[in-house]
């Protein structure tokens, strides 16, 4: 077992802690499968791009949860996140944002642009969104509107284009 696997806290008081149980029905129905192992989270594995990387690359399907410092969340599904070098893009036709503002609201991007992976933020979205650790600001893609089908305003994700990043969680589907 990796040390990150030792850190996982049981997924039912992850979720009701943070208050998405009521989300996770809708979560897996909307990426068709039926549960999921936490792999990452911030709180424990430590808020830092070595410490998500390790958890989540190489790993196929995988959804991330937002967690801002004003309770919205919201976050994105992978279908693969291979090792990359720095600066690229992962094309998957299966990658989705989403929000959890008022139900589900799902956005696939027109280009089927996903994971980005660069020297910074923490993790990245490719024309979506930058998450950075709560010691700074994270921001929503001021042109998201453009490359995400069905997305009309962007501060459906956060309520703002800037806001601070409370949480940041990693789960991995099946």
């Amino acid at each position: 077992m990796t040390s990150t696997q030792l850190n996982l806290i049981p997924t039912e008081h992850l979720l009701k802690e943070n208050d998405i149980f009521s989300y996770r029905k809708e979560l897996l129905e909307a990426t068709g499968f039926s549960t999921f192992n936490v792999v990452y989270d911030s709180k424990i594995n430590g808020f830092n791009k070595d410490a998500f990387d390790a958890s989540v690359i190489g790993k196929q399907n995988i959804l991330t949860l937002i967690i801002t410092s004003d309770n919205h969340i919201f976050g994105a599904y992978h279908s693969n996140i291979p090792s990359l070098s720095s600066f690229q893009v992962v094309i998957d036709s299966k990658a989705f944002i989403f929000a959890l503002s008022n139900g589900l609201k799902t956005f696939k991007n027109i280009d089927s642009g996903s994971f980005f992976n660069g020297n910074q933020p923490v993790y990245e979205v490719s024309c979506a969104f930058k998450i950075n650790d709560p010691s700074k600001q994270s921001i929503i893609c001021a042109y998201a509107n453009r490359y995400y089908q069905g997305l009309n305003n962007s501060t459906v994700f956060a309520g703002n284009d800037t806001f601070i990043t409370s949480q940041l969680i990693g789960l991995e589907l099946h």
